[in-house]
């Protein structure tokens, strides 16, 4: 009498660092259990087990030495943007673990220097400012002069840029084409 051993694989289990929305989340558990560090009883339960870490998508947390540590089975680190600097490369190297970033998800450089450029101008003319104040009732609206929300332009204006990427050389060309605009920048 031979009796059949049940072998049960359990689908691998990715930490996440990013607040994922209910989609992503339902995708990825398709193949795959979802932790988060947030959850301490499933962290603590499956910590150990952790293949794969999604940083955080503002970037704030550094992938160091300290955090792989926590994750002796991970094999590799899923970036949500192009750059990898908040990710510990030797660290991560000297332990075999692969990382990934998203190089090509910037094509459309135009498209994210004019959402830039359309924030810029929402601020400098306090645009949102002057949106709520129309939005109240006429007896508090009598007390503002609306010449205080006109702030003020871009043209001949200078623009400061943190980070040169193609984004960056975008909003540079933009503001300085189309507003006169003297362009200051720093880049690595």
């Amino acid at each position: 009498n031979i009796k059949m051993a049940t072998i049960h694989h359990r689908k691998p289990v990715v930490c996440s660092y990013s607040q994922l929305s209910i989609e992503q989340v339902q995708l990825l558990e398709e193949h795959f259990i979802v932790i988060s560090e947030n959850d301490e009883d499933r962290w603590s339960k499956y910590q150990n087990e952790v293949v794969a870490l999604i940083p955080n998508k503002e970037l704030s947390l550094h992938i160091s030495d300290e955090i792989l540590d926590k994750y002796p089975s991970l094999r590799v680190i899923s970036n949500f943007s192009v750059g990898y600097d908040h990710v510990d490369l030797h660290a991560a190297a000297k332990r075999g673990i692969r990382v990934g970033h998203t190089p090509n998800i910037l094509k459309e450089a135009t498209a994210l220097a004019e959402l830039v450029l359309a924030l810029m101008l929402s601020t400098a003319r306090r645009i949102a400012e002057g949106d709520r104040i129309c939005r109240w009732n006429e007896a508090e609206l009598k007390q503002f002069s609306l010449l205080e929300f006109l702030g003020t332009g871009l043209c001949g204006q200078a623009v400061g840029i943190i980070g040169m990427s193609s984004v960056g050389l975008e909003v540079a060309k933009m503001a300085h084409c189309g507003f006169n605009a003297r362009v200051l920048y720093h880049d690595r």
